[in-house]
């Protein structure tokens, strides 16, 4: 079951993760750390890379690629250890 909240102010900003299959822990990165990432497990946005907005605009809300995986939190909490 889903809720949709209309109208709430996000009191959080977004948190970026990384974390290798060989760790137990995500790893805290910035934005762009983050995305070079996941340009380089071959997840694209729906755009031209010449779009001065490319490195700057997500692809996916998170991925699983190979030995790495990604995801972005917005209520301020860390991904559990393990997952």
């Amino acid at each position: 079951m889903f809720t949709i909240i209309h109208n709430r102010k996000m009191e959080h900003k977004p948190r970026h993760f990384l974390k290798s299959r060989f760790r137990k822990d995500w790893e805290e990165v910035t934005k762009q750390e983050w995305i070079e990432v996941e340009r380089e497990c071959g997840f694209r946005p729906k755009m031209s890379s010449d779009d001065p907005r490319y490195m700057d605009t997500y692809a996916t809300a998170g991925f699983t690629s190979g030995f790495v995986s990604g995801t972005i939190t917005h209520d301020g909490s860390k991904p559990e250890s393990g997952l």
